[in-house]
């Protein structure tokens, strides 16, 4: 096939509606619930992953009941890149408005850029830890004497390395999974009933970032009343680093920049609102991983996935908007004004050259789109973008099928990930499986 064709230019197009921000908005029935049972995380979708033949997957191997320690020295398990890296999408289990459904296990596959799935497993997600509350507010009615909510961190399950993804099995164990199906356990953390933790490996394995949630409880409703640590070890164990500690704010580690910590900032209790940033990230800071020392501040700029490049950027301007992206010294870089104002998400290449956008509206008008500082190219692919494996190879769903495609930009080929999905709700743009990352990692 020849070059990805282009459709009209921006400026030859007529404004659409404003778009919702943001996926489903649960959040505020979680906060007042005829049940009384809060959200601790953002809505998912259901299904499971198949192969190209429909039937499900069977993971390529999954947790072992007795797994082997990995070593603190890069693995080689990985099998050699011949094309772009490996995007690590994950499913999880069902979210329903009247609270999280705690799931046995939820999907991570690691999938080549042909859209195959090179492996996958099937992990024990946190159990939630449950604070009891009293004067709870009741929706139509007078405040309940007492209620149980449900916490867990909302930040993601799974992160990468250059050479694996690694992903939360269970309330203390973090796993790991390679390209060629080779699986097992990372690291045992402390086992305690109230923590939970998230965590971001470095690129050559040899050293994991932690963050320790301690949900001690309040006696305000909503607050999870968490004690916060943030630590770094090998991941083999030992030569821990205690970097952060606090019982007011809540960060925890996304992965790792020229060995500097990425570090996400976002809310502790209950959340009235879902994002488009998979970190549930309000903002980022660049920390460094021996003292703990912040080296930068990355705010305002939390549009899709993070790269080695920066975070991508929707600047406010008192006329127009301007997209671009800030990098991690927090310089900010500006392409072009924003078209439209439902010109969202967006998705940095790793180079930090261009970003990737979905113009949402009617289904028959969704694309996707490419901004650099030359403007802004409107491609005939219709999705929503989830983030880039390459600088060519873009991941993206569609909202009819929810179902995730990756695309060459160059050729214009778009591989189909092998799933069944339901179909989804109308104007419910939230896939089957969530782009994480990829293997090799490329933030750093």
């Amino acid at each position: 096939m020849g070059p990805l064709p282009a459709r009209r230019s921006a400026s030859a197009r007529s404004h659409m509606p404003d778009a919702r921000r943001g996926w489903l908005v649960i959040g505020a029935a979680c906060a007042l619930l005829t049940t009384l049972n809060a959200c601790g995380q953002a809505p998912r979708g259901t299904g499971s992953v198949t192969t190209p033949t429909g039937v499900g997957v069977t993971p390529s191997s999954t947790v072992s009941s007795a797994p082997t320690q990995v070593t603190a020295s890069p693995s080689g398990s990985a099998r050699p890149q011949h094309g772009p890296p490996f995007a690590v999408l994950v499913h999880q289990p069902a979210w329903t408005t009247s609270g999280f459904a705690d799931g046995t296990s939820y999907t991570i596959a690691l999938v080549a850029g042909d859209g195959s799935i090179a492996a996958s497993a099937s992990p024990h997600p946190p159990s939630a830890v449950t604070l009891t509350f009293k004067n709870c507010p009741l929706i139509g009615g007078s405040p309940m004497p007492t209620c149980q909510i449900p916490f867990r961190p909302r930040a993601p399950l799974v992160t990468s390395s250059n050479t694996r993804a690694y992903y939360l099995d269970g309330d203390s164990d973090v796993g790991f999974l390679a390209p060629d199906g080779r699986s097992g356990t990372a690291v045992h953390l402390p086992v305690d009933p109230r923590v939970r933790y998230a965590v971001a490996v470095s690129p050559d394995d040899s050293r994991i970032a932690v963050a320790a949630f301690n949900y001690l409880g309040s006696t305000a409703y909503g607050n999870p009343g968490v004690r916060l640590n943030i630590f770094v070890q090998d991941l083999a164990g030992g030569n821990r680093v205690d970097l952060f500690s606090s019982t007011t704010v809540t960060e925890w580690p996304i992965g790792w920049n020229n060995g500097h910590l990425i570090i996400a900032v976002g809310p502790g209790g209950l959340v009235q609102y879902t994002s488009n940033n998979p970190y549930y990230a309000d903002e980022y800071h660049v920390v460094n991983a021996t003292t703990g020392a912040r080296l930068a501040t990355v705010g305002g700029c939390v549009e899709g996935p993070v790269v080695r490049g920066g975070a991508a950027c929707i600047f406010n301007e008192p006329t127009q908007n301007v997209l671009g992206y800030r990098s991690w010294d927090a310089i900010r870089h500006s392409f072009v004004p924003q078209p439209y104002s439902n010109l969202q998400p967006l998705a940095l290449t790793p180079d930090g050259n261009r970003l990737a956008g979905s113009t949402l509206g009617q289904l028959a008008d969704r694309h996707l789109d490419l901004v650099s500082a030359s403007g802004v190219t409107e491609l005939e692919v219709r999705g929503i973008v989830q983030g880039w494996l390459d600088n060519e190879h873009l991941v993206y769903f569609t909202v009819e099928t929810n179902k995730s495609f990756i695309l060459d930009v160059v050729t214009g080929v778009s591989a189909a990930v092998p799933q069944a999905a339901p179909k989804p709700l109308p104007d419910s743009p939230d896939p089957y499986l969530h782009f994480l990352g990829t293997v090799p990692q490329q933030m750093s």
